[in-house]
């Protein structure tokens, strides 16, 4: 790992692509704990919620076009500077008066979701520009641990900030977007420079990006597994989420869950390497879910917040190791004038039916089941992601050492 922190232009990145996931992450803390204040309503703050990943959802395959025909560092540029733009007009509309209307505030995310989806793509498109193929694995780990550190604080901070005033995430998300817009003007030119896609038309760029990804049935098959574990992680956290802010939990306990998945996970994403290296990528996705429908049990019967807490947590561990192992061999395998491409098809595959899920989720809270009912539909998700991962196309990927004689 060390040789890729030696690399000045990795750094650049580094720095820049972690201050935008942070700024991401204190911004969708808030954006539900805003709407619950404004409507009293679980149900209405899921829709909005389910509202900003479709839009993310739709604008994704598009920004992932846009990064692999123009400048990456460019795109990189003007995510942190729009990001930073929004955040203060967020600021500005809720410290005046504070009677912000739910209207003007879903204009606001939606602006935000649009931002991500167009130019967030090719803050991924370009790392293979800057990282050897043979240290790809090794900076997924790094990401992996990284995002695990952004779980530690943004939860806890986001809460923090969010208690001493509803704008707090926003200016502390304008911050970081601005941070970020500096680290990726640093970045060198050859970085930048992507393979020349002029002799084919948007929309073709767009087809052939889409045909490319489905024609591999590692792909396929690894966003089927992605699409219905993204169900069970995203209906599980913000289940929890809503269920305790109408509840009127305080929201530093709230980001506290956060904090502890995220150092859980930090904790697993340095065994990560040490797993990666042992296993293979299909096992150790079988164990992930394994792991996290078994911890989610207890919470069928209780909805305790120390037993939430505990539970939540837990499942967590082997994501960063799955992630790492199963992500790197597909990112290395992937052509550098198909990574934007490659991988908004997958963040879009991933999110069709994750997007619905906070509206889903939201609906069942207010139903009789309730929460026993959103843990039920979690566990079940588990059990079928499992057997996704039992099929021969993730099962038969081999261990890292191997990689370099395995094609997609």
């Amino acid at each position: 790992m060390n040789s890729l922190w030696k690399m000045p232009d990795y750094r650049h990145w580094f720095i820049s692509d972690t201050t935008d996931v942070v700024a991401t992450s204190l911004r969708l803390f808030a954006i539900p704990l805003v709407i619950i204040s404004m409507t009293k309503s679980e149900f209405i703050s899921g829709i909005v919620v389910t509202l900003v990943s479709v839009t993310t959802m739709i604008a994704t395959p598009i920004g992932g076009a846009i990064a692999d025909r123009h400048n990456r560092r460019r795109m990189m540029m003007l995510l942190g500077v729009i990001g930073a733009s929004l955040s203060v007009i967020a600021v500005i509309l809720i410290c005046v008066g504070n009677q912000i209307s739910t209207w003007m505030f879903i204009g606001i995310v939606i602006f935000f979701a649009l931002n991500s989806g167009l130019l967030c793509p090719s803050n991924n498109a370009i790392l293979k520009s800057i990282v050897p193929v043979k240290l790809f694995a090794k900076s997924q780990a790094i990401r992996e641990t990284r995002e695990s550190c952004v779980g530690i604080l943004s939860g806890a901070v986001g809460g923090f900030f969010y208690r001493l005033s509803p704008w707090g995430p926003f200016a502390a998300c304008g911050v970081m977007h601005i941070i970020s817009a500096i680290s990726a003007k640093k970045l060198s030119n050859p970085t930048v420079s992507v393979e020349d896609n002029e002799d084919e038309s948007f929309i073709e760029s767009l087809k052939n990006g889409f045909v490319w990804v489905m024609s591999s049935s590692r792909f396929r098959s690894y966003l089927a597994f992605g699409a219905v574990c993204n169900i069970a992680c995203t209906g599980i956290i913000i289940g929890t989420q809503l269920m305790l802010a109408a509840r009127g939990t305080d929201p530093i306990l709230i980001g506290l869950i956060d904090g502890v998945m995220g150092i859980v996970m930090l904790l697993g994403s340095l065994c990560a390497m040490k797993i990666t290296e042992t296993l293979s990528p299909g096992l150790i996705a079988t164990l992930t879910v394994v792991l996290f429908g078994i911890s989610l049990v207890p919470m069928i019967f209780t909805d305790n917040y120390y037993v939430i807490l505990a539970c939540v947590s837990l499942g967590g561990f082997l994501f960063p190791a799955c992630n790492s192992s199963l992500l790197g061999f597909l990112y290395g395998h992937t052509p550098n004038n198909m990574q934007g491409r490659a991988d908004s098809v997958m963040e879009t595959v991933l999110s069709v039916f994750s997007s619905f899920t906070p509206a889903l989720v939201g609906w069942i809270l207010e139903s009789p089941s309730g929460f026993t009912g959103v843990v039920i539909l979690c566990v079940t998700c588990s059990a079928v992601s499992m057997l996704i991962t039992l099929g021969k196309p993730l099962r038969s990927i081999p261990q890292t050492k191997f990689w370099d004689t395995t094609t997609l």
